[in-house]
Formats: structure tokens, C-alpha cells, sequence
């Protein structure tokens, strides 16, 4: 029971953490400006009343500029998508979770295996293939960015111990055959 909790905790909670996390406690642009009235959460605006920093206003009027020519499905800037993807990945991880609890081991460690390389798609979306904004002051690129890549390393090497673990625990016999 301990091995099961101990391979599938981890995910669940990590899953559940990286679907939600750019949409609540570490958001990016968009979700901080709905959350944010004002946007002083954002882009090192200070509660002085004053908006020292037109860089995310800019940008958003240019996307919504872009958008317009282009179709409303691009009305949102990368960052928007980069949560959308985690939210996919982070239902996925939460399944493969679930499903690795009722499992036996050999399932569960090919669960684990699929699982790192999800965080790894993770990584790769959040830096490589979508990406969040450029400007290094935007929500994205301050909390969102660095929380969904620790969150990814923290479930690749979760995994990893789970994996370890449960091929620590079979038998010699199967070890010989396989």
C-alpha cells in the first residue's frame, strides 16, 4: 500500500498543482489581470497609483490589434496558451495518477515512465514550444514560468523514486526473465 501511495501521490498532487497553478497562485498575464484589478500584480507596477511600466498595456493592445485581423482564437498572447497546455497536462498527470494507484507495479512503473516524460513536455512547452511573454517583469515570466518548470523537475524526480522503488521491489525471478 505504501508503494502505491508512494507511486501515485506525487503525480496526482503535482498534476493537480500544474493545472491550476497559471490560473491561481502563480498566474499568468491574463488570469493576473482578471484576478488583479488595476494590475499592480503585474509587470512592476507600484501601488502608488502611477503605471510606470505601459509594456504589458502595450502589448495587450497590440495582440488584441493582431487578433482582430487575424481571427479571435489569436486574441491571446503566448502565455495564454502555455496555461491552456498545462491545464491538459496537469488533467493528464492527475489521471495517470489515479490510475497508477490501482495498478500493479510493472503498470505502474510504465505510468511513471509516461509521467516524466509529460513533465518533461511540460518544460519543454513552458520554455521551447509556446513559451510565456519575453518581458522578464510579466506575471508569466515571474511566477508562472518558474513554478510550472520546479514543479515539472519535482515530478521527474518524484517519478524517478517511484520507478526505483518499484523495481526494487520485484522479484529475482521476473528480474531474470525480463
Amino acid at each position: 500500500m505504501k508503494d502505491k501511495i508512494i507511486g501515485s501521490l506525487p503525480t496526482i498532487v503535482l498534476g493537480l498543482l500544474i493545472a491550476i497553478a497559471p490560473r491561481t497562485f502563480a498566474p499568468v498575464c491574463e488570469f493576473a489581470a482578471k484576478h488583479h484589478s488595476g494590475m499592480e500584480h503585474m509587470s512592476g507596477m507600484k501601488d502608488s497609483g502611477g503605471m510606470e511600466n505601459m509594456d504589458h498595456m502595450e502589448h495587450m493592445d497590440h495582440m488584441g490589434q493582431a487578433g482582430k485581423a487575424m481571427g479571435e482564437a489569436h486574441d491571446h498572447m503566448a502565455c495564454y496558451w502555455t496555461a491552456q497546455a498545462s491545464l491538459g497536462i496537469g488533467i493528464l498527470l492527475l489521471v495517470i495518477g489515479l490510475i497508477a494507484f490501482f495498478v500493479n507495479a510493472q503498470i505502474r512503473t510504465g505510468l511513471n515512465i509516461s509521467a516524466a516524460l509529460i513533465y518533461v513536455l511540460e518544460i519543454l512547452i513552458v520554455t521551447v514550444l509556446i513559451g510565456v511573454c519575453k518581458n522578464e517583469e510579466m506575471s508569466c515570466s515571474l511566477y508562472a514560468k518558474p513554478t510550472l518548470l520546479a514543479l515539472s523537475c519535482v515530478g521527474i524526480l518524484a517519478v524517478a523514486g517511484a520507478i526505483f522503488l518499484d523495481q526494487k521491489k520485484r522479484p529475482v525471478a521476473q528480474k531474470a526473465a525480463a
